[in-house]
């Protein structure tokens, strides 16, 4: 059984270091999507993006309905969306923890158009610097003056308390 407060305390920390990382230690303007929806218009419309992050799973989206079919892997749908749509090409990297579970995922994030990226728990500095070096890559050719990064981040663990509690503590700044 999952302790909530751990996982929550874990999750944000996580992702307040990714945040910090990329914006305040490598000056990247990061635009943030906190529900599946928003994610979809950005994806479908990506202004002048040069990189979309697009994290698989969406247990934190209070806007989805409940339950495992409807937020885990659902980003693989945003990778759809994103093959389909009449856009320019954004490179997308795909994040995820579910690479160690399901080793074909990755195959799938690649037939779909989008570099797989895992999330690294254990040592956060390290998943954080092979993201970066990810976006580096992907827009070695397209920097502008500031990269512009889109990250899709709604995580928590598969429990309905979390993820009200990361997603509320999200939009309220936390």
């Amino acid at each position: 059984d999952v302790d909530v407060d751990v996982a929550f305390a874990d999750d944000k920390a996580w992702f307040t270091g990714l945040l910090a990382y990329l914006e305040q230690t490598k000056g990247e303007t990061v635009i943030r999507a906190r529900t599946f929806g928003e994610a979809r218009q950005h994806i479908e419309n990506p202004r002048d993006l040069d990189v979309a992050i697009v994290d698989l799973s969406w247990w934190g989206d209070y806007t989805l309905p409940q339950g495992a079919s409807h937020r885990h892997n659902q980003g693989l749908q945003l990778l759809v969306a994103a093959a389909n749509a009449n856009r320019s090409t954004v490179p997308i990297i795909s994040l995820s923890q579910n690479f160690k579970e399901d080793f074909e995922l990755m195959s799938t994030v690649l037939e779909r158009g989008a570099l797989p990226v895992p999330k690294n728990y254990e040592r956060p500095e390290l998943g954080y610097r092979a993201l970066y070096a990810a976006v580096q890559y992907l827009t070695r050719n397209r920097r502008r003056s500031r990269s512009k990064v889109e990250l899709f981040v709604s995580h928590a663990h598969e429990d309905r308390d979390l993820a009200q509690r990361l997603v509320t503590a999200i939009a309220l700044g936390l």
